[in-house]
């Protein structure tokens, strides 16, 4: 397997970095986690054919993980039916995912699509993915190569419902979290994995001040969750406005995680590519 980072940044924009994003390749099939600002252009990057993608997962629906979406499902609708494809999205993501899809899909883009139906050869085939909302913990979905399970973190509750993904392929398991507080159900679904892909928005000091113990992990907690769990490889991203262009505070966030963690630190960057 390998994961291919397409966005590292936060909620702001960044000129280096895009929003929330990677596509884990397993065995030439991309399976896409998220999707942020840029997202689609950064898959084009990876030398990833968007339409390619026939499972999308939502880790949860703050808007820096799903803005592009839209774009993502128009754009794909069109090079589907010009390419003649008929393989259907399969989107996957917590309580709230359907009706999220079923807006951009129906409504908020009525006009659009009718105009784009006038043209030979259209249909809305291709906009009606099928959608799996995530219920309860435990496997999610089993391919016969690769399977995907599932549980639930801890991210401004009761507010936004939130998840991480263990996927398992290869004799390998790589865990894809969204944004959280350190959980232990994070902890748990990454106990002993090779790869754990987690976020590190900011400094333990800033979430106090800012009033993100809800919401986000620190270096620190980070490193104390990894180092706990026995995971061999710490990916970070989704860093803060103030962290993501400041090499000297990735730095020093790095040197912080260490502290605790004893595996191997990754510092995500655009693009990067991840051995699992």
């Amino acid at each position: 397997m390998k994961l291919i980072l397409l966005g590292t940044a936060g909620v702001r924009p960044s000129l280096n970095r895009s929003g929330p994003g990677q596509v884990l390749i397993v065995r030439d099939e991309p399976l896409l986690f998220d999707c942020g600002r840029q997202v689609t252009t950064r898959l084009l990057q990876a030398g990833i054919d968007p339409i390619r993608i026939r499972h999308l997962f939502f880790t949860h629906h703050h808007f820096d993980h799903n803005s592009e979406y839209p774009y993502f499902l128009f754009v794909t609708w069109t090079m589907k039916m010009q390419k003649g494809v008929r393989e259907k999205l399969h989107v996957y993501g917590p309580k709230g995912t359907r009706e999220f899809h079923r807006i951009i899909a129906e409504d908020l883009y009525q006009n659009d699509i009718a105009s784009r139906l006038t043209l030979p050869n259209r249909t809305k085939e291709g906009l009606d993915a099928e959608i799996h909302e995530v219920q309860t913990e435990g496997l999610l979905t089993d391919s016969g190569s690769w399977r995907v399970e599932s549980v639930f973190t801890d991210h401004i509750k009761p507010h936004i419902e939130s998840l991480a993904y263990g996927i398992e392929a290869e004799g390998r398991k790589i865990v894809i979290a969204g944004d959280n507080m350190p959980s232990q159900s994070v902890s748990r679904l990454a106990k002993g994995v090779d790869v754990l892909v987690h976020e590190c928005t900011m400094f333990e000091e800033e979430i106090q001040e800012r009033g993100f113990s809800k919401w986000h992990t620190g270096p620190r907690q980070l490193g104390a969750l990894a180092e706990e769990a026995e995971v061999k490889k710490l990916v970070l991203r989704h860093f803060s406005y103030n962290v993501a262009d400041n090499r000297d505070k990735l730095a020093e966030m790095k040197r912080q995680v260490q502290e605790l963690f004893h595996g191997e630190v990754i510092m995500g960057e655009d693009l990067m590519e991840v051995k699992v």
